[in-house]
């Protein structure tokens, strides 16, 4: 993994296709996320999407590479912990609190759904949305994203829990991530020292309904909805 350049540190996430070290690039003096995968064009698929990204939430690519049968992409590094992990420390969210993360990541996915060849995420879960210290939300890993091509089949992939039931047979849907947004919201909701809202659960019911149809259109739609929530 050019030994030469960058010192690793330490593994920061494993996953099916792809593992994650965090590394020292030692020409620039600064820390970068290395994803190595071992299925190249998953990995090419994605440095490509990412690069094409200019929204703040996502990470920067930095470079692309193969070295030895494996693909490496080099991307901004974020510290901050995701949803998961504040959950286990925090114990809960606040409602306030849950809206503001909702929001802020279906805002973060809006350049996906509206862009010239519009994308759909895929793989909306606590691990993928990460809180930096300053309160910044970033989301990280597109392996999942897949273009809204009706013309095309859906590609396997995302996270069961979060991923609506048409996902294994159908075809890409802006309303698939829609569905991931309400089973998001339910998770932070869950152990929480108050029910949410009549407005919060009325959102988020709707969101993950078996019919795509019932559920909201657009995420512009959807945020609409959330601005309401009292």
């Amino acid at each position: 993994m050019e030994e030469e350049r960058y010192r690793i540190l330490k593994k920061i996430g494993e996953g099916a296709t792809a593992e994650v070290f965090l590394a020292h690039d030692e020409v620039t003096d600064r820390r970068v996320a290395i994803k190595c995968g071992f299925r190249r064009g998953l990995l090419q698929r994605e440095a490509r999407m990412q690069a094409k990204l200019s929204h703040s939430a996502f990470p920067c690519l930095y470079d692309y590479a193969e070295r030895e049968g494996k693909s490496l992409l080099f991307m901004e590094y974020i510290e901050g912990e995701n949803l998961k992990q504040r959950r286990q420390r925090i114990g809960f969210y606040r409602q306030q609190e849950a809206v503001c993360i909702v929001q802020g990541t279906a805002e973060a996915l809006l350049p996906l759904h509206e862009a010239k060849m519009p994308l759909v995420y895929g793989d909306i879960k606590p691990e993928h949305i990460l809180l930096q210290p300053d309160g910044k939300l970033r989301l990280v890993d597109l392996g999942a994203a897949v273009a809204a091509d009706r013309d095309s089949p859906f590609k396997r992939g995302g996270t069961p829990g979060y991923v609506p039931p048409e996902t294994w047979s159908g075809r890409p849907d802006f309303r698939n991530d829609i569905y991931a947004l309400g089973r998001l919201m339910q998770m932070l909701a869950e152990d929480g020292k108050s029910l949410p809202s009549p407005g919060y659960r009325a959102v988020a019911e709707r969101c993950v309904q078996r019919d795509p149809a019932a559920r909201y259109r657009s995420l512009r739609e959807f945020l609409a909805a959330m601005r309401k929530i009292g």
